[in-house]
């Protein structure tokens, strides 16, 4: 549909409409002036209607990167500070040195748990926490975590410098490279451990297969089994890294570290977690199974059949030791008849009871008899029924 929507005046002086049209269009004067090109405003909107919703598409698509990013960020690690005494005092600290809504906190029996919101809050109270000396512990934040590979079958004389270098130069960038030794002899083996910085390319080095000149196999190490052993103060689920607690001798009962010990090999050792005689790194003592068990526990929670238990930290450690879930309802035993409803009320009698027995197991055999008597004539029927379809099918593919 053409509309006026203004005047031109030409050369000429002759007037012509400006046109509203789908596609370029010239319009020539009477006079023979040269020709006007109009303009197509129909084009105009759509190219403005294509660009806002490109605009809009990317806007969308930027708030979804946006997001997509403030998820990947984890929070800190929890810090467990243990012995305070004043909580009131504590939180005001707190709030002039992060702010109050940058941490939130959860007491037990034992200690407070401080969770912290973004890394810099975390390494701020962990600052404040070191220059008051308080008792604490807490674990690596996850923007430290190294990415650990397992390089194998490189020459166990191969010099860890090289070994950095070479996957350095690939466009990786390498915290540290060591050598694994074997457990018991200390001997070097064809493995080693490489720290990568965190990066979103580490994940490509698992398609790497050889450096160095020669075929390797790079793979993730093995996950811990064992719970994690702190040899400062001896306990468990934290390194001495990030332990802050008081020393305590692994082969005496006292506080000061192993290696001050004067205690000699004759003198037997004390755990310093149950009093049991022998050291606190030794797996059969009572405080580490009822930690495995705890650990496998949860590792197998998805597990229906398996059974619940409310252990905690404190109750092994005071000696209390694993208490199963009284409302946990477990399998009936079919081997214990004395669930099972009674038929008769009369009690059962001494003499006959040879005869009940003799007569119960031919009633037994005759049930029996029967069922499978009935099992073989079903069969046999089915067996016709087949017969008699395969005859059909093959008569009717040979015509």
């Amino acid at each position: 549909m053409l509309k006026r929507v203004g005047e031109r005046m030409p050369p000429c002086g002759t007037p012509a409409l400006i046109l509203v049209i789908s596609e370029y269009a010239e319009q020539k004067c009477t006079c023979k002036c040269r020709s006007v090109k109009y303009a197509i405003l129909d084009n105009e909107k759509n190219e403005n209607y294509n660009t806002d919703s490109n605009k809009t598409k990317s806007d969308k698509n930027s708030n979804a990167n946006m997001d997509m990013n403030e998820i990947k960020i984890k929070q800190p690690p929890p810090i467990f500070v243990r012995g305070l005494l004043d909580f009131a005092a504590f939180r005001t600290v707190l709030i002039n040195l992060v702010g109050i809504n940058n941490f939130f906190v959860k007491s037990t029996s034992k200690n407070l748990k401080i969770q912290s919101n973004n890394s810099d809050t975390y390494r701020s109270i962990i600052k404040y926490l070191k220059e008051s000396k308080a008792e604490y512990h807490t674990f690596q934040a996850q923007e430290d975590k190294s990415f650990r590979i397992v390089v194998r079958n490189l020459h166990l004389s191969t010099p860890t410098v090289d070994i950095g270098i070479a996957i350095q130069d690939i466009g990786y960038t390498v915290r540290s490279v060591s050598n694994v030794l074997h457990k018991t002899t200390k001997s070097k083996l064809p493995i080693f451990f490489v720290d990568l910085k965190p990066a979103e390319i580490n994940q490509d080095i698992f398609h790497l297969n050889s450096i160095l000149n020669t075929k390797i196999k790079i793979e993730e190490p093995y996950k811990r089994r064992e719970i994690i052993q702190c040899i400062n103060c001896q306990e468990y689920g934290h390194s001495k890294t990030y332990c802050a607690y008081p020393s305590r001798c692994v082969r005496c009962n006292s506080n000061h570290s192993t290696s001050a010990c004067n205690k000699t090999s004759d003198q037997p050792p004390v755990c310093v977690l149950c009093g049991g005689a022998y050291t606190a790194n030794y797996r059969g003592c009572q405080v580490h199974k009822n930690l495995q068990k705890l650990h496998h526990s949860k590792s197998n929670s998805n597990n229906k059949f398996n059974k619940k238990s409310n252990i905690n930290y404190c109750n092994i450690v005071k000696g209390e030791g694993v208490k199963s879930d009284s409302t946990h309802t477990s399998p009936p035993d079919l081997t214990d008849t004395s669930s099972f409803p009674q038929l008769s009320q009369k009690p059962p009698q001494i003499k006959s009871q040879n005869n009940t027995s003799q007569n119960s197991n031919e009633n037994s055999h005759e049930f029996i008899a029967i069922q499978l008597s009935s099992l073989i004539s079903e069969f046999k029927l089915i067996i016709n029924l087949l017969i008699s379809l395969l005859t059909t099918v093959i008569d009717k593919l040979l015509k």
